[in-house]
């Protein structure tokens, strides 16, 4: 018996006489998959095409895992590491990306509070070999007059 039908098996068991079965019955008909995996290699791959909001890696070694593994929202190690604990008491932040948006977003940070800002600057000298470029790209985009920006100092 595969580990995949033991967590099948364990879902029904869980919806049994859940207050919000129906619920829950209606979000894994419409929006879940259960994969099995040949290995680590293609699970680590198979993860990072999801991109899922939570992966929870029940290994003897969930370590040994992690380093396949670059977009996830928040990984949970270990038989003991509850996805509800982390999103309730013990610190990984509860706003995660969904829909595959952790192939290119993290969860809610400290940083997404702070306010950045880009600086530029050139001289003379290193601009003028970069102002070619500069119009090629204008160019490309549709934008010629944009890129005049560069041309037009000489």
């Amino acid at each position: 018996r595969s580990k995949l039908e033991e967590v099948l098996e364990q879902i029904g068991k869980q919806m049994e006489g859940a207050p919000r079965a129906s619920i829950m019955r209606e979000a894994l008909g419409t929006g879940s998959m259960a994969l099995l995996a040949r290995n680590l290699d293609e699970a680590g791959e198979l993860v990072n095409a999801i991109a899922p909001e939570h992966l929870t890696v029940s290994l003897p070694d969930p370590d040994s895992f992690v380093a396949r593994v670059s977009n996830a929202g928040c990984i949970l190690l270990g038989d003991w590491t509850p996805e509800s604990a982390a999103d309730y008491c013990i610190g990984p932040c509860h706003t995660l990306p969904t829909q595959t948006a952790a192939r290119f977003a993290g969860p809610l940070n400290v940083m997404d509070f702070l306010k950045f800002q880009s600086f530029a600057c050139l001289t003379k000298e290193q601009l003028e070999p970069l102002s070619r470029v500069v119009e090629a790209f204008g160019a490309l985009e549709g934008f010629p007059a944009h890129a005049r920006g560069a041309t037009i100092r000489y």
